[in-house]
């Protein structure tokens, strides 16, 4: 977003730091067991009170008077007690809060799977920690958590629509859907595109042909589809190695042909001219960049619908979006499928570039920034 704008108007960063920003240890397991309790008694999202200090408010308050801005851009959800402070000093600034994805129905999604999988809270974690985590797993209130955690945040995510000047959001389909929650007049939602750009040219592939992909199963979106890969290989045998990157936390069965990578910082290792990435969908949400990333490194992509959800409906109907008996089936037979998954990926490209390209994502940010419908 920054580069977008930084060729029009002058921008300042200003960071917000989490109330456990600084604690460690017992200090900080106290810290959270406060967070957690005010943000049980108060109705609020536990990661909204994690962001939530009248320090932070001062803060940018002070940012404010020093800076003038004509817009304020905040980034989440999570700042929503920050965009309240600086609606009711009423200096008149336009306020754009980008929620990327609607997190409320990401904790839904996930509280169908809290019994099988665990507690799984990803960003959440890295600031609630995985020792407390764990103790959370082993108590019955795990799936209480998640679904009050999704309660709580839909019931803010409706709210800033009426406080802020524009949300946005990066799906098509999860903008419709908050729209869906909202009274037409208390305020304005819009879809605003990832920008999409080519960064390699299209790979030639040849074989041996291996099947990759990329995420930790800290994610729940990552866990449920390596295991369902992990059944594939077990079940079906290919003769194509799948190669998983990214850091494990789990214990995970050696399984034939299945090899386990860790973190691969270098982008040439993972998108080579054998690869073929899956990305099976198995939690609804936002937009699932592993398809964008893999489109733009020039690799062929196998998905399922929910992956390309909010994606341009054109490429739903390409031949890289399988059915479940087709992914399984490219599994075992990629050679006979490679020209036709090339092509189709080449076709999604040429979608993405028209529509998603930086134009279009410049055009679009300048309307929300500007209040102009019409770009929009």
């Amino acid at each position: 977003m920054k580069e977008a704008v930084g060729e029009a108007y002058q921008t300042v960063d200003h960071q917000v730091k989490g109330r456990v920003h600084h604690v460690t240890g017992v200090g900080k397991m106290l810290s959270l067991a406060f967070v957690v309790t005010q943000a049980v008694f108060s109705g609020r999202a536990i990661q909204e009170v994690l962001f939530s200090s009248k320090r932070e408010e001062r803060r940018l308050l002070k940012t404010i008077r020093e800076v003038n801005p004509d817009v304020i851009y905040f980034d989440t959800v999570r700042c929503a007690s920050l965009v309240r402070a600086v609606r009711r000093h009423g200096n008149g600034v336009r306020l754009l809060v980008d929620f990327d994805d609607l997190m409320s129905r990401r904790y839904s999604e996930h509280a169908a799977h809290v019994s099988r999988q665990g507690l799984q809270l990803g960003y959440l974690e890295k600031k609630v920690g995985h020792k407390l985590t764990r103790i959370m797993n082993g108590l019955p209130i795990s799936g209480w958590v998640v679904k009050r955690e999704a309660a709580a945040l839909e019931r803010t995510e409706v709210e800033l629509v009426s406080i802020a000047d524009r949300i946005i959001l990066a799906s098509p389909t999860e903008a419709t859907i908050l729209e869906s929650m909202i009274h037409p007049d208390r305020g304005s939602v819009s879809f605003i595109p990832q920008s999409f750009h080519a960064i390699s040219p299209a790979k030639s592939l040849v074989m041996p042909y291996r099947f990759i992909f990329i995420g930790s199963d800290s994610q729940l979106q990552n866990s449920l589809a390596i295991d369902y890969l992990l059944r594939i290989w077990t079940d079906l045998r290919p003769h194509a190695q799948l190669v998983i990157f990214g850091r494990q936390r789990r214990h995970l069965p050696a399984v034939e042909n299945v090899q386990f990578s860790g973190y691969e910082p270098a982008f040439e290792r993972i998108y080579t001219n054998t690869s073929i990435v899956l990305v099976p969908a198995k939690l609804a949400g936002g937009i699932k960049t592993k398809v964008l990333e893999a489109l733009a490194y020039g690799v062929p992509v196998v998905t399922n619908q929910m992956a390309v959800e909010g994606l341009p409906e054109q490429i739903s109907h390409l031949e890289m979006v399988a059915t479940e008996t087709q992914f399984c089936d490219i599994i075992t037979r990629p050679e006979f499928y490679i020209d036709r998954l090339t092509a189709s990926c080449a076709q999604a490209r040429a979608i993405l570039s028209e529509n998603w390209g930086p134009d279009a994502y410049k055009q679009k940010l300048y309307g929300a920034i500007l209040g102009q419908d019409d770009l929009l």
